[in-house]
């Protein structure tokens, strides 16, 4: 998903797998294997030795095969980050949805030890922040004062974008800095009411993808939220219950171009 949007948007990804499945684990089966830590790490280690280091802008994480590839990023993202403090680091969680864990513990506790304490922007979705949290209800003010104790946490994180905050009929997204909070809000799915597999990879990958255009994080987050509503919205009325990257490509092109 992320390439595709990446792409679409005009720039090139230098991309790492660290695992191969059928479907986006929100469907509630995780079928496909994880790539290993030698090769995983070759491919880390590969990026550095042909020099593709100097010419990245930034590095968005997701999904994460194996809680012992989290250490091997950890610390590649540090050394980058050491070399090129310009560099924009954003950690999507990508841990699990609708009150569940589709990773292991292990994983999730990396991620959160290890990952989001290099971060400059994170995009959990709801169960991701109030795993983060402790928060059991999202409203406004509960998810203001949430992030703000983050932020004062993280002394490298600028803001957050937490997605698909369900309040009665309506879903908001949440962006918060250190200095303001804006949401966007838009009508539950007609037919996916509880959102749709990929939802947060399509949100994340439209973020970065209009930061590394030149939008601030906080105008990022708007684009994202529009764009990313506007295509999602068009899967829901298909029919379909997951995100043809063909649909998301046309997609992007043809609200870019208006």
């Amino acid at each position: 998903m992320a390439s595709a949007v990446i792409n679409a948007l005009g720039h090139h990804m230098a991309r790492v797998d660290t695992v191969q499945l059928i479907a986006h684990p929100g469907h509630g089966i995780r079928a496909g294997g994880s790539l290993s830590d030698i090769d995983f790490e070759a491919l880390i280690d590969g990026l550095t030795r042909l020099k593709f280091d100097a010419q990245i802008d930034a590095v968005m994480t997701g999904y994460i095969g194996q809680s012992s590839q989290i250490s091997t990023l950890a610390k590649h993202l540090s050394e980058l980050h050491q070399h090129r403090p310009d560099i924009s680091i954003m950690v999507d969680p990508a841990i699990g949805d609708h009150g569940r864990l589709y990773v292991d513990d292990a994983i999730a506790e990396g991620i959160e030890k290890k990952l989001i304490p290099l971060a400059h922007v994170i995009t959990p979705n709801a169960y991701e922040f109030s795993r983060l949290t402790g928060l059991s209800s999202l409203n406004g003010t509960e998810v203001h004062d949430k992030a703000k104790h983050l932020l004062d946490i993280y002394p490298h994180l600028k803001g957050m974008a937490i997605t698909g905050c369900i309040e009665s009929d309506m879903v908001r997204d949440f962006w918060i800095d250190r200095h303001d909070m804006i949401s966007h809000e838009a009508p539950r799915l007609a037919h996916n009411t509880r959102g749709m597999a990929g939802g947060g990879d399509l949100f994340a990958a439209v973020m970065m993808g209009r930061h590394l255009s030149g939008a601030d994080w906080r105008h990022a987050f708007d684009d994202a939220a529009r764009l990313s509503r506007q295509i999602i919205n068009s899967a829901d009325m298909s029919g379909t219950i997951d995100i043809d990257l063909k649909m998301v490509t046309d997609g992007l092109k043809k609200v870019l171009n208006r």
